[in-house]
C-alpha cells in the first residue's frame, strides 16, 4: 500500500523494535526523519512532527500528533507513552493524517500494533537483557492455540535500573532517575469463516523519577536570584541536582487498556467495529526552579 500511494511513512517490524531496544513510541524518534522530542520521562509534549509541536501534557489540552495502538486513539499525553513490547509492526505517518486517522493528527501520526494470536501451534519467546547500574530488561510471549478457531497469546515486560543521578541537597537521597516498569498483555483471537473477533487487555505500572533540572549558574535569572536570595552554589558535577524537592519527585502512572476488534466479510463490503476502553492514573511531581531554594 505503502508503495502505490504516495505517503511519508516509516515503518519498523516488531523484530527492529525489539532487537533496538525500543522503550516507547518516543524512541521512534532516532530511526524517524522529520521528527523530533525524544525524552525519557511520560510526556510527548515536546514530541514534533515536522516542527509542530503542541507543549500542552494536561487534561484540557490534545497532542497534535495523534498516536494510535491496534487502531484505537490513545488520548491524552501520559497514556500513550506505553512500553513498546511484543510488538508487531510501528508506522510513523508524516503531515497531516485527518482523512485516515481523525482528529488530533494535524502533524501526524504514530501507530502500533501487538502481536495477534496465531494457530501455528504452541510457541514464545524470552529475551533478557542486563547492564550497568543493575539493568535489567525482561520481555518474553506463549502463544496457544486452543483449535483452529480460537487462540490466546499472553506477554509480559519488565524493566528496572537503579538511578545515576545525586541529589547534594539530600545526600541521603537514594538517587535519581531509576525506572521500574512492569507490564502484562492478555490477547485472544477468534477466526471462522468470515468473521475475525480480535480482543485485548492490557496492564501497566510506571515508576521513575519527574525530569530532572540543574541551573547553569548563568545568565541573568542566575544573577537575580543571587541578588534576592545571597550567593549560594550548585556543588556537583554536571549530572547532580541540588534541589531541595519539598513536594518530592515522582513520574508514576497506572494505565489500563482494553480492546476488541470485529471484522466481518459480507464478499462485497467488509464490516469493522473497534470498541476500546482505557483508563489512566497519574502522579508527578518536580523541582523546577532547579536550585535548593524553596
Amino acid at each position: 500500500a505503502i508503495q502505490d500511494v504516495p505517503l511519508a511513512v516509516t515503518a519498523f517490524s516488531g523484530e527492529f523494535v525489539r532487537d533496538r531496544q525500543f522503550d516507547d513510541v518516543k524512541d521512534l524518534v532516532l530511526y524517524t526523519p522529520g521528527v523530533t522530542g525524544d525524552s525519557h520521562d511520560s510526556f510527548i509534549d515536546t514530541l514534533s512532527i515536522r516542527g509542530i509541536v503542541t507543549n500542552d501534557f494536561g487534561v484540557g489540552g490534545d497532542p497534535s500528533i495523534g498516536v494510535f495502538k491496534n487502531n484505537l486513539y490513545q488520548g491524552r499525553n501520559g497514556e500513550v507513552v506505553t512500553s513498546l513490547y511484543d510488538m508487531e509492526r510501528a508506522e510513523v505517518l508524516r503531515g497531516p493524517q485527518g482523512f485516515l486517522f481523525g482528529r488530533n493528527s494535524i502533524a501526524g501520526a504514530i501507530s502500533v500494533f501487538t502481536v495477534r494470536p496465531n494457530f501455528d501451534g504452541y510457541n514464545g519467546y524470552l529475551q533478557v537483557d542486563g547492564g550497568q547500574r543493575a539493568h535489567l530488561e525482561v520481555e518474553g510471549a506463549v502463544n496457544v492455540p486452543v483449535n483452529d478457531t480460537l487462540a490466546f497469546r499472553l506477554a509480559g515486560y519488565h524493566a528496572k535500573e537503579d538511578g545515576y543521578v545525586e541529589n547534594k541537597y539530600n545526600p541521603g537521597q537514594s538517587d535519581l532517575i531509576a525506572p521500574d516498569k512492569n507490564a502484562g498483555r492478555f490477547s485472544a483471537r477468534y477466526l471462522s469463516g468470515k468473521t475475525e473477533v480480535n480482543l485485548m487487555v492490557e496492564y501497566e505500572r510506571r515508576d521513575q523519577s519527574g525530569s530532572m533540572y540543574r541551573a547553569t549558574q548563568k545568565g541573568p535569572t542566575w544573577e537575580q536570584l543571587q541578588a534576592l536570595f545571597g550567593p549560594f552554589q550548585m556543588g556537583g558535577s554536571d549530572i547532580d541536582v541540588n534541589s531541595n524537592m519539598g513536594l518530592g519527585e515522582r513520574d508514576n502512572g497506572d494505565v489500563f487498556s482494553s480492546g476488541l476488534h470485529i471484522d466481518y466479510d459480507f464478499g462485497f463490503a467488509t464490516f469493522n467495529s473497534s470498541t476500546g476502553y482505557r483508563h489512566h492514573n497519574y502522579k508527578y511531581a518536580e523541582d523546577f526552579d532547579a536550585t535548593q531554594l524553596g
